[in-house]
């Protein structure tokens, strides 16, 4: 047990609280109203609490150990060593109801993401079965195009069969006509000429790319030749030098021997 003097956390009147511990003697549990008439600007309500730890600041030689008090006004309670239960009890609670809004706050953030994926799904398949939709559509109009454009075309044939000038040509103009059968009347066109499917501007390009092909294939020989000449030096080279070394190596072997003799 504390025997000494201990320094206020607040500033305090020790008068006030040595006269309280002198003149009354209290215990664990008792009612804190007990000390509204020792001390000036008693806290109201005080019915409401009851002293769970008695302490004094100053010498505890001067009342028993179970009268020692310590008060403060109520807004200095929880800077004090004074141990009151409904506070503590009070803080328990918050902490309880702290974590259980924690806990409603996670569920309620699980939630939301659950949602928040939920949502980018339908979103994914509306953008998927629009995007599907689209392409059909698409589709179905280059069709309906594809045979408005053949019904027009069979039609200026038909009147151009009929005869009756300008009509019968503006079915069968190059331009009318879809680019392949274009192509296709052009190279007709080019046989009958005689010219078959080789023009001039065809045939130089022809015969420039095959000039260009033989020179290829003359740098290639030229190179592989190049790189064969040059590993035939580089093997008569090598070859030259072991025979001189052999032939190094008998002649010091052979001198070693005279000096010997």
């Amino acid at each position: 047990m504390f025997t000494g003097r201990m320094p206020s956390p607040l500033p305090m009147r020790t008068d006030i609280y040595s006269r309280c511990a002198q003149s009354i003697c209290l215990h664990v549990g008792c009612p804190i109203s007990y000390l509204n008439g020792f001390v000036e600007d008693a806290i109201p309500n005080l019915d409401h609490f009851q002293i769970l730890f008695l302490f004094v600041p100053g010498t505890l030689d001067v009342c028993h150990p179970t009268a020692m008090v310590f008060l403060a006004r109520v807004n200095e309670i929880s800077n004090c060593p004074v141990f009151i239960e409904d506070l503590r009890e009070k803080r328990e609670r918050e902490r309880e109801k702290e974590g259980e809004r924690q806990r409603e706050r996670d569920r309620e953030r699980e939630r939301r993401k659950l949602a928040k994926r939920e949502e980018n799904m339908q979103t994914e398949i509306k953008k998927k079965k629009a995007h599907k939709e689209e392409k059909e559509r698409r589709r179905i109009e280059r069709r309906k195009e594809g045979e408005a454009e053949e019904k027009r075309i069979e039609g200026g044939r038909k009147e151009g069969r009929r005869g009756g000038g300008k009509k019968r040509r503006e079915g069968t103009r190059e331009e009318n006509l879809p680019r392949e059968k274009q192509k296709t009347r052009k190279l007709v066109k080019r046989k009958k000429e005689g010219k078959g499917r080789e023009g001039k501007g065809r045939r130089k390009g022809k015969e420039r790319k095959e000039k260009l092909r033989k020179e290829k294939d003359w740098k290639k020989e030229g190179r592989k030749e190049g790189e064969a000449e040059e590993r035939e030096g580089l093997e008569e080279g090598r070859k030259e030098g072991e025979a001189e070394e052999r032939e190094g190596v008998q002649e010091g072997r052979k001198e070693r021997q005279r000096k010997k003799e």
